[in-house]
C-alpha cells in the first residue's frame, strides 16, 4: 500500500524506546536531585557520633570518647566512668555507663562560653560546669549551679562531681 504522506513511516516501537529513554533519564536526573536536597536538607550525609548539628560557636563536646570519674568532693564514692554525649547546636544529652543513679542520663544545654547546665534524669537534681567552662576535651560536671548556700564549710556539704576527658 502506497502512502500519499509526503511523510516517510517510521517504525513506532522505535520511536517509543528512544522516548521512554529520554523521558527515564530525565526522569532519574530530577530523582538525584530531590534526593541530594534531601540528604543536604536532612543531615544523612553527615550523621556521625561527632555531629554537633546546626552550626554553633560553641565548644564541640559530642562523641562517645569520654572517660574520667565519678566521685563525691569528700574524696568518697569514686568509680571509673565513661559516657556518650550528644549534641545538637546548644542541646546536649549525656549518657554515661553508670548502673546505680543517679548521674546515668542527663540533658541540658552549652552555652557559646562553655557553660553547661544539664538535668539528671532520675531525679531532675540540675548539674553544671561550677568549676568551669567546659571544652572539646575536657568536662567537670557538679550536682548544684550556685554552690553550697551558707556554707561556711564546703566539706560540711559534699557534692557529686563527673570530671570527663577526651
Amino acid at each position: 500500500m502506497q502512502s500519499s504522506s509526503k511523510y516517510t513511516p517510521v517504525n513506532s516501537s522505535l520511536m517509543g524506546k528512544s522516548a521512554c529513554s529520554a523521558l527515564g533519564r530525565a526522569s532519574l536526573a530530577v530523582l538525584l536531585l530531590l534526593c541530594a536536597g534531601l540528604f543536604v536538607t536532612t543531615g544523612c550525609l553527615f550523621d556521625s557520633d561527632d555531629d554537633d548539628g546546626p552550626s554553633f560557636a560553641g565548644p564541640k563536646i559530642s562523641g562517645k570518647n569520654w572517660s574520667g570519674f565519678y566521685y563525691k568532693s569528700d574524696g568518697s564514692d569514686r568509680s571509673a566512668i565513661t559516657a556518650r554525649i550528644t549534641q545538637q547546636g546548644e542541646a546536649v544529652t549525656i549518657e554515661t555507663d553508670r548502673t546505680v543513679q543517679p548521674a546515668i542520663s542527663f540533658t541540658g544545654t552549652v552555652s557559646t562560653n562553655g557553660a553547661v547546665l544539664v538535668a539528671d534524669a532520675f531525679d531532675g537534681e540540675n548539674w553544671s560546669t561550677y568549676f568551669g567552662p567546659a571544652t572539646p576535651n575536657q568536662i567537670k560536671l557538679a550536682d548544684f549551679i550556685d554552690g553550697p548556700m551558707g556554707a561556711d564549710n564546703p566539706a560540711e556539704f559534699p557534692l557529686f562531681i563527673i570530671e570527663l576527658s577526651r
